[in-house]
């Protein structure tokens, strides 16, 4: 069992009764173990990641002033990392998905499709592969929303919401 705090990433053989710290780092967001058993971490700008479930870890440095703050992974190892930090005077921002093909190690950007706010609050992938994208739009900017990609993030494709807005709100979301 992995767990991590904004400054700890914590281990637990024996079910949460006993902890270890095995990384100590400033401004982790996520923990999220693969299946082949990577163990990653998401700071600001950096990846963090162990294959010796965490006995000793590694980082990479991400072209982002954002935090990483989730992961997914494809049914081909693949692994999808979100961004998003609050600012102050912006609000929520992010750079958006990030892909790694090699267990960490590398990351790049997979953001076609998406609008000009890219400040990620939700990832999820189905057993399908296909991967769902929540982006938030508090100022209303008309560029969050749901998106969708069926090509590994390569394309995003945005979903349009409709609800039944009572005539209090709009029906498109």
């Amino acid at each position: 069992l992995f767990v991590s705090t904004h400054q700890y990433v914590m281990r637990s053989f024996n079910e949460g009764n006993k902890f270890d710290t095995t990384l100590r780092a400033e401004n982790l967001a996520t923990v999220f173990v693969s299946r082949s058993g990577t163990v990653l971490a998401g700071g600001r700008g950096k990846v963090y990641f162990s294959q010796d479930i965490g006995k000793s870890w590694d980082s990479v440095s991400v072209n982002t002033a954002s935090d990483i703050t989730g992961f997914v992974e494809n049914a081909t190892g693949g692994l999808f990392g979100m961004t998003r930090i609050y600012d102050e005077t912006k609000g929520y921002i992010g750079d958006g998905v990030l892909f790694s093909n090699d267990g960490g190690s590398s990351w790049v950007f997979r953001n076609n499709g998406l609008g000009s706010q890219k400040a990620c609050e939700h990832l999820a992938i189905d057993k399908n592969g296909r991967l769902y994208l929540a982006i938030g739009d508090e100022d209303r900017t008309g560029m969050g929303g749901l998106f969708v990609s069926d090509n590994n993030g390569l394309q995003w494709e945005g979903i349009g919401i409709a609800i039944d807005g009572k005539n209090q709100v709009p029906d498109q979301v």
